[in-house]
């Protein structure tokens, strides 16, 4: 996970995505990394920006481009 490849807390990075004017919770962060909702276009802008990383390498892997559904199989 490249949040705690940064060293980050999910704490850490929602306060790094308020600064840039961009409100997350981390609970809602947690769910974006276990895969159980994926972030809107500008949040994940935002994200990498706060990552220091570009939008690609959250999207080739860390991060889900589809959301899977709750309960599926």
């Amino acid at each position: 996970m490249r949040r705690e490849q940064s060293g980050l807390t999910l704490r850490d990075l929602a306060a790094r995505c308020r600064k840039a004017g961009q409100p997350v919770n981390p609970s809602q962060l947690s769910k974006i990394e276990r895969n159980i909702c994926r972030p809107r276009p500008r949040l994940l802008a935002t994200l990498a920006k706060a990552l220091k990383v570009p939008v690609e390498a959250l999207t080739s892997g860390d991060f889900p481009t589809t959301a899977p559904r709750a309960g599926a199989a």
